[in-house]
């Protein structure tokens, strides 16, 4: 819950109070393994994109299937509720089709590398969708993810998709080995 609560420092099971006075964080998980140094600023990019990450993914199993349960009839009320359409086209097309498999199939960052433009964030109903997603307690109750819910939140509130910096691929080019992740 603390990743999908990223703005709420210092409330029990979220960021610690201290970063509330940085316009930028960043997300790196210990099971990370980057083979080779990076040679340019990974915050750059934060000046004109809301989010960025190491690398993105649109793979759709049973496992990612059972950590989604009931997501997409949430994110589905929520726009109705507060009358939103997503400005991601591929978002936008599938729920005016009601299709819950192309919600799935959309680029969603990886997570273990993951840099957050608040302020941006901030300037949208960022609150509210935290409150939506919090009273609806899908984190606890089906396993959501940061990965997902932050992920919505962009696609309907931000004209940019997350900025992908494609790590894998370009570490991998540049040192002629796979990037472990």
């Amino acid at each position: 819950r603390f990743w999908t609560n990223l703005t709420s420092y210092g409330k029990i099971g979220c960021l610690v109070k201290e970063l509330e006075k940085y316009d930028f964080l960043m997300r790196i998980d210990d099971d990370s393994n980057f083979k080779k140094k990076i040679n340019f600023d990974l915050f750059d990019v934060l000046q004109n994109n809301p989010i960025a990450t190491a690398y993105m993914y649109n793979r759709y199993t049973d496992r990612v299937r059972d950590t989604r349960i009931g997501l997409w009839n949430f994110y589905r009320r929520y726009l109705k509720k507060f009358n939103y359409v997503p400005k991601n086209s591929s978002l936008r097309k599938a729920v005016e089709e009601n299709n819950e498999l192309m919600m799935h199939k959309l680029y969603w960052t990886a997570g273990n590398c993951n840099l957050y433009n608040i302020s941006e964030f901030k300037k949208k109903p960022w609150e509210e969708y935290q409150n939506e997603l919090n009273k609806f307690g899908g984190d606890y109750k089906y396993r959501w993810g940061d990965l997902e819910t932050i992920g919505l939140f962009c696609y309907t509130h931000f004209s940019e998709n997350p900025y992908n910096y494609d790590l894998i691929k370009k570490l991998a080019n540049e040192c002629r080995m796979p990037l472990c992740y």
